[in-house]
């Protein structure tokens, strides 16, 4: 067993953690909102008029902080108007992105009402694709007005008297698809002005790329109206190797992945500010993310009529896992990333619950969102030593991967300090020892620590063993002013020392 000796030492120029950056995304794919979020009128599942309560239950005990809806691509071809007034009278629509039809009784209200549920932040993504920015403003208005407007009214009419007051909304989706920089460039000064007119405090998204050009000829086209934008969003997913291929090489190559998506946000806050040049600060939003497995890969061939296997998958150790490393990825830019949705929240890619009939189960995923939540709103804390890395074979290339992902965290009173440590190894002997040095002027009065793990990387929760992997308490030792843990081979740990059992 190796030792590993580290430093955790408060910043001078704390940052804070935006929750936000914990946020979820749903659309109209597969089972995620139809018979996931909503269940309809089935009396087999408890609800609150259509709305899913072991959901809800299970996001509230996380913390969900934001959820982006309707979309995604399907965002491009709907309609609010659609998803709204008596359920019985709304149209159904064909799905051209991802098959079938939508009966649209999960509209504005319903998600509103999911999201103040769970105490969540709504993200409305606008229809850039067959829309128009009268739409777009007449939803602002049906959303947020207060005064005695038709749109207003209309909300009134169907029963919600105080205006919702959503913030942030999105201009479009991967528009690279379908604009030019330039071209998007000049959509975003034509929604984003009306926007801006009509929700003067309006949080604008607007779309980035991971491409290496798309970010500066964006900025470069938006030209002296940087200010009409607030956050840019990335998306990342990584591609793992499909299960019947597994190798150790191959989970490792997955969790290498998550400096992908650091590496995407790292260039796009170059671009952003190399425009600014300071004059005003543009954040990041990574507003889909997450593993998207290759056995049900849409391409080639999208659009599609019908998605393979419901885009669903197994939700496993490793999916896990790579989801802590990205999201410590995340606070560790904490200065810059302000909000990242996982795609997406149930039944659908990497989801963090699964449901049939009236059963639920909970993914590990869920629980590295449950294990992680005390990172959000805190402080930033330095972690130092020398961490080691050790290597593997990429498809005959070699890379290589820290032996410990470590990231720490202080609420601003100073009485929680919260660490989480990923160990990636999958071999069982690799178990690692942390010494942990904390400033003498802080004192805990009580220690728990949490561990999440199994060694074999393709384990996960199904129906018919719902707590297969769970978060299990550990033990830390306390060792003079030093504090002593061991952690698994390939785990997420938790450590957290608190000044009050409050």
């Amino acid at each position: 067993m190796s030792t590993q000796l580290i430093n955790l030492v408060a910043c001078e120029r704390p940052t804070t953690i935006s929750p936000e950056i914990f946020g979820h995304f749903v659309e109209f794919l597969g089972s995620c909102i139809n018979d996931g979020i909503w269940a309809g009128n089935d009396p087999s599942i408890p609800q609150d008029d259509g709305l899913r309560l072991d959901i809800i239950e299970s996001l509230r005990q996380i913390g969900a902080p934001a959820f982006r809806w309707p979309g995604g691509t399907f965002a491009d071809c709907y309609h609010w108007q659609d998803g709204i007034g008596p359920r019985t009278q709304r149209p159904r629509r064909r799905n051209i992105f991802w098959g079938g039809d939508e009966s649209n009784h999960f509209g504005t209200d319903e998600f509103i009402r999911w999201c103040q549920c769970i105490g969540a932040q709504p993200v409305l993504q606008t229809n850039l694709g067959s829309g128009s920015p009268q739409e777009t403003l007449d939803w602002i208005e049906y959303c947020n007005g207060s005064t005695q407007s038709n749109v207003a009214q209309l909300r009134r009419q169907y029963g919600h008297d105080v205006p919702y007051e959503v913030k942030y909304w999105s201009i479009g989706n991967e528009t690279g698809w379908q604009y030019s920089p330039e071209e998007y460039a000049h959509e975003v000064r034509r929604y984003g002005f009306y926007i801006r007119q009509a929700q003067p405090d309006a949080k604008i998204i607007v779309c980035g790329d991971n491409s290496a050009d798309w970010n500066p000829r964006l900025m470069a086209a938006l030209g002296d109206r940087p200010e009409i934008i607030d956050l840019l969003s990335l998306h990342s997913y990584a591609h793992p190797a499909p299960a019947d291929r597994l190798a150790p090489e191959n989970t490792y190559t997955l969790l290498a992945k998550a400096a992908n998506v650091d590496n995407a946000v790292a260039r796009a806050i170059e671009a952003v500010d190399c425009h600014t040049k300071g004059h005003t600060k543009i954040d990041i939003v990574v507003d889909e993310w997450g593993s998207w497995h290759d056995e049900i890969s849409i391409r080639p061939g999208f659009p599609i009529r019908s998605v393979p296997n419901n885009m669903e998958q197994p939700g496993t150790m490793r999916d896990a896992l790579f989801a802590a490393r990205v999201l410590h990825g995340f606070i560790r830019r904490a200065d810059r990333v302000v909000m990242a949705n996982l795609a997406q929240t149930v039944n659908t890619l990497h989801c963090l619950m699964k449901t049939q009939g009236s059963a639920l189960v909970r993914t590990p995923t869920y629980h590295v969102f449950d294990m992680l939540k005390n990172h959000a709103g805190a402080h930033v804390i330095s972690v130092e030593g020398n961490i080691d890395t050790f290597e593997f074979s990429d498809n005959g290339d070699t890379r290589s991967l820290p032996s410990l992902d470590i990231v720490a965290s202080m609420t601003p009173n100073g009485n929680r300090m919260t660490v989480s440590i990923v160990n990636p190894h999958i071999d069982h002997e690799k178990l690692i020892r942390i010494q942990m040095k904390i400033s003498a002027k802080y004192e805990p009065s009580h220690t728990s620590a949490s561990v999440l793990g199994i060694c074999d990387p393709l384990l996960t929760n199904d129906f018919q063993a719902p707590n297969r992997i769970a978060p299990q308490d550990t033990q830390i030792d306390r060792q003079a002013n030093d504090w002593i843990l061991t952690c698994n081979p390939f785990s997420l740990t938790t450590v957290v020392f608190s000044r009050s059992r409050d």
